[in-house]
């Protein structure tokens, strides 16, 4: 039986069906025992995967729908499911906002990935470099594998080798340029990579105001990781002087506007002794309250202004204009002002 042949369907009745492309009908129904989310089938078309509730389960198809195995390792509701490493491994993602891999010989955990949202789907291409993970938050999570210290030397030597083997002839008119560059690690990142939060933040919090792009990354990576906390615990007055003063400089940017407010109420909560205590910190916090106001006073304006352009592509596309100009001052326009327009 080729898996060509044969495809399977899931559904929230539980049942786990498989079709038969030659006959169009079914031809083996399964009982999950609970609504199903998501099923694979081997590429061998020997065995079928399905996931549902807590549970995934393994269906022998050559032999008439006999479970094979039960898997429990979640305690959400299993939400998809993804074959690694050609088949010998399994992915199950989960609203637990885990990932786990199965070893498909042993059916044992081999890996937990943890992440910030529930997960709603999982993917892993042929050459299991990168996994992609969607979250219900909208999240799109892109990892790349990173090679082992054994697959690193194999590629060096092997790059080397082809490079031995290769004969490059210069031709007339043509000049050989060589280039080199290396990417030089961060400082922070390799703290980050120790774990050490605290101080790959003051080491970004000095420059914050030159890239303000790589602290909003990094308060935003704290935050996945559940580590700002302690991140901005036991701040100095002068590191705290920088912090607010990075929040009132960049609040107003629509492109971090979200992510500070979220991250102002953390440091208020965190600092709320410090700042008590200190008039100049007091002070940053005032003035982030006014900008604040003033940016909810500019939404309020922009919004009424909406409403204005929307009365009048409303009433132009209706062919009635003059309804609206009539008026001696309909939309905060009056005559004068539309004959000096």
């Amino acid at each position: 039986m080729s898996a060509n042949d044969i495809f399977i369907s899931g559904s929230y009745d539980h049942t786990v069906k498989m079709y038969d492309a030659r006959t169009k009908a079914s031809v083996l129904t399964m009982n999950h025992e609970s609504p199903v989310e998501d099923v694979l089938i081997f590429p061998s078309g020997g065995a079928v995967i399905s996931a549902g509730g807590q549970e995934i389960r393994i269906w022998d198809i050559v032999g008439g729908g006999r479970l094979i195995a039960k898997l429990s390792q979640h305690h959400k509701t299993i939400t998809c499911l993804s074959f690694a490493s050609k088949g010998s491994n399994l992915l199950s993602g989960s609203l637990d906002k885990h990932v786990k891999i199965y070893d498909l010989t042993s059916y044992s955990v081999l890996h937990t990935l943890d992440f910030p949202s529930p997960i709603l789907s999982i993917g892993v291409p042929n050459d299991n470099s990168t996994l992609v993970v969607g979250m219900v938050d909208g999240l799109l999570s892109i990892q790349n594998r990173q090679l082992a210290e054994k697959d690193k030397s194999e590629l060096k030597s092997t790059y080397k080798y082809s490079l031995k083997s290769e004969v490059l002839q210069k031709s007339d008119g043509y000049s050989i340029v060589t280039y080199s560059h290396i990417e030089k690690e961060q400082v922070y990142d390799k703290l980050l990579r120790n774990f050490e939060v605290s101080k790959a933040f003051n080491e970004v919090l000095q420059n914050s105001n030159k890239k303000p792009q790589v602290m909003v990354a990094l308060v935003q990576e704290l935050i996945r990781r559940g580590s700002i906390h302690a991140a901005i615990a036991g701040k100095s007055f002068h590191a705290l002087m920088l912090l607010l003063t990075f929040i009132l400089r960049h609040i107003g940017n629509p492109n971090y506007t979200k992510l500070l407010l979220d991250f102002s109420n953390i440091v208020f909560d965190v600092c709320m002794k410090e700042i008590a205590a200190n008039i100049p910190l007091q002070n940053l916090v005032r003035k982030i309250e006014k900008k604040l106001e003033r940016q909810l006073e500019i939404m309020k304006e922009m919004m009424e202004l909406k409403g204005c352009i929307e009365l009048l592509m409303s009433a132009s596309n209706a062919g009635d204009l003059s309804a609206i100009t009539d008026g001696n001052d309909v939309v905060g326009v009056n005559d004068a002002n539309l004959e000096e327009s």
